[in-house]
């Protein structure tokens, strides 16, 4: 009888912890729950926000009177780029040298001529003729030289004339498209705009602070409202939490199984604590794999009607390719049955031409043999012709009449 009653006794304290860890489990799905709600209220207000500053600024972006300045017209022309002036230039020096060389040869060869003259037979004669070479080459070279400086000079200052009177019309373009007046006038649009501008961003940027802080105060509202239930929740949870700390019956881990070893005991299935709870275990174990079991069975369900769904997609795909295949089959056979057809009226038109064609050829050869016969009985010299004369009387040279 005392051991009926330690049973009993075991059986009451699984059901409270039982009941204990389902309201557990309970409050602790309740504080999620107002987690939850909390962030989508914060979500929702905050939303309400944005809409209420787009809508904002919607109607002060209508509100907005100024006009958007244009740019004053600018002189897009580029500025022409003054020709360089060669570093080295300097054809009066060029031409003093060449002027020079020319000088000392033409004194060469007076010498040589000189030399000549009084002894033909002066061995100094090569030498001159050698210094009278080199300074006929000295000259060539400085005349071709300072040739070429005096033609980079001249063409340095047509371009250097050219280039004056581009510089002459980018100016005055340059002062067409930019007057004062018009300057000033798009300087007073844009002072303007900016006004208007500035205006608008004060009023805006009032707005989004206003705005600002009545999220901050809605957000802290909501806050105190549902730490008021977070904290009612909390002290439930705690009480519970506390009075299951107190549970010196089984262990914690067992807590979700008190139910389990509860029926355990009570229908028999157990004598002991300790074998109700191997019981209730093992039973636990075995719900799992069938739980582990649906659903892979749930998932390979899944796989299977997919493959079956892809199957008949397939199949549907491959039915309508058939009878688009077929639809243009039967269109291919019926145009080439129409062409055919109408072949075959074109050649039974042309066979009936043909035929009338060849029935006029006859008639007309008919007429000619009768035309020809006739002739020939009206011909003086018909007794006279042969058969075949006769036969071919439209040709006959001989014909003379009666």
């Amino acid at each position: 009888m005392n051991n009926e009653m330690n049973i009993s006794e075991v059986i009451s304290e699984l059901d409270r912890i039982s009941s204990l860890y389902d309201q557990h489990q309970a409050l602790s799905t309740s504080m999620d729950n107002v987690v939850d709600e909390k962030k989508a209220e914060d979500d929702s207000f905050a939303e309400e926000i944005v809409t209420t500053l787009n809508e904002f600024r919607k109607k002060q972006d209508q509100k907005f009177s100024a006009k958007k300045p244009n740019i004053a017209p600018a002189c897009l022309a580029t500025l022409p780029e003054s020709p360089k002036k060669p570093s080295t230039l300097n054809p009066t020096k060029d031409l003093f040298i060449g002027a020079i060389s020319g000088l000392i040869m033409m004194f060469s060869v007076a010498f040589w001529l000189i030399m000549i003259i009084i002894n033909p037979d002066n061995s100094a004669l090569g030498l001159v003729f050698l210094s009278v070479l080199m300074m006929l080459g000295s000259l060539a070279f400085w005349f071709v030289k300072g040739a070429s400086k005096v033609a980079m000079f001249v063409d340095w200052q047509k371009n250097q004339k050219e280039w004056k009177e581009k510089q002459k019309e980018w100016e005055t373009e340059f002062n067409k498209s930019a007057t004062k007046e018009e300057n000033e006038r798009f300087l007073n649009e844009f002072k303007e705009y900016d006004t208007c501008f500035l205006k608008l961003v004060e009023v805006c940027s009032q707005k989004y602070a206003e705005e600002f802080k009545r999220y901050e105060a809605g957000l802290e509202a909501i806050k105190e409202k549902y730490l008021n239930k977070l904290e009612q929740i909390h002290n439930e949870l705690s009480k519970v939490s506390e009075r299951l700390d107190n549970v010196t019956l089984i262990h914690s881990d067992l807590f979700s199984n008190a139910w389990r070893i509860s029926s355990m005991l009570k229908t028999g299935r157990a004598d002991s604590l300790k074998e109700a709870i191997n019981l209730a275990l093992d039973e636990e174990r075995k719900d799992i794999e069938e739980a582990a079991r649906r659903a892979e069975a749930r998932q390979q369900e899944a796989i299977l009607e997919q493959q079956a769904r892809d199957n008949r997609m397939h199949n549907a795909a491959m039915q309508r390719a058939a009878e688009d295949e077929a639809r243009a089959t039967r269109a291919h056979n019926a145009a080439m049955e129409r062409a055919a057809e109408a072949q075959a009226k074109a050649a039974e038109a042309q066979a009936k031409e043909a035929a009338k064609q060849s029935e006029i050829a006859q008639k007309q050869a008919r007429d000619a043999e009768r035309a020809a016969s006739a002739r020939c009985a009206g011909c003086a010299n018909w007794s006279k012709c042969s058969y075949t004369a006769k036969q071919n009387a439209g040709a006959c040279g001989a014909y003379r009449p009666r």
